[in-house]
């Protein structure tokens, strides 16, 4: 799967930190894949927190599919309406998103594998990995 680039300014990006900190705060995970949205938001963020460290006007992240798609969450799950300056941006990612992930960037990339053939037929067969 193709890695989603996220193109934002200092304030935004700032807004987008806070947003996410809120969710984190106040939203308590019920099941494993509210889990693994809030986990992913967690280390999304962190990202984010790092690169504020040292300001610049405008920044640049080559998001994960699992994070790109987090992002879109944060703002279908979480956020929900365009009302707020954040709300508007994270809803033009999350469109963004749809479409960067619909159909033909949202493939996996066998020829790139990590996994070798031979691992393949090994858990194939035994049903486990080394």
């Amino acid at each position: 799967m193709k890695p989603f680039v996220l193109k934002t300014h200092h304030t935004i990006l700032e807004a987008l930190v806070q947003s996410i900190d809120s969710v984190l705060a106040m939203h308590k995970a019920e099941d494993d894949i509210d889990k693994l949205i809030l986990a992913t938001l967690y280390s999304l963020n962190q990202r984010f927190k790092v690169r504020l460290v040292r300001p610049k006007t405008k920044y640049s992240f080559t998001l994960e599919p699992n994070e790109a798609i987090a992002l879109r969450l944060h703002y279908t799950e979480f956020i929900g309406t365009p009302t707020s300056y954040i709300g508007s941006f994270v809803l033009a990612v999350a469109n963004q998103v749809d479409q960067f992930y619909s159909n033909s960037n949202f493939q996996y990339e066998t020829s790139n594998s990590l996994l070798s053939n031979h691992s393949l037929d090994h858990v194939r067969h035994t049903g486990i990995s080394r």
